[in-house]
């Protein structure tokens, strides 16, 4: 098999070389012009819908990807917007479980990310909610 030279498809010239890729990585070709041979769409990164652009509407393209976010700029009007990629899942709760509980369930949780989070002290626990129960209570389930 040999390696044959691309022919212009404006010219018919088969006086080609290499000219770089594009930015969806095509090969380019360089005769009078440059051409492409093939062309091909940039697969989406993320599985969202990528934003529209709050001031002309049109999709907003990636411009930097970060750990915790992805920033999009809009290419006409150079407005850039971050979105968050690593939000916690929400995570649902029977709330039959929690039925016969003395306090709501936002205290229990809160009291759960303050003695895991904060490290703070059962009796410490106990003064920064207000709540008035002996620190075993608050150990015992």
């Amino acid at each position: 098999m040999q390696n044959q030279k691309p022919s212009c498809p404006k010219c018919g010239s088969t006086n080609t070389y290499k000219n770089g890729h594009d930015k969806f990585h095509n090969q380019q070709y360089f005769c009078k012009r440059s051409f492409k041979l093939t062309h091909c769409q940039k697969h989406k990164l993320f599985p969202f819908p990528y934003p529209k652009c709050p001031k002309c509407g049109k999709t907003m393209e990636i411009y930097k990807i970060r750990h915790a976010f992805v920033v999009f700029r809009c290419k006409p009007c150079h407005t850039k917007d971050r979105i968050l990629t690593n939000l916690p899942q929400p995570v649902l709760l029977p709330l039959d479980s929690f039925k016969f509980f003395r306090f709501p369930i936002f205290i229990v949780l809160k009291a759960f990310v303050l003695y895991f989070k904060a490290n703070l002290s059962l009796r410490s626990l106990r003064d920064s909610l207000n709540i008035n129960v002996s620190h075993a209570a608050i150990l015992d389930p």
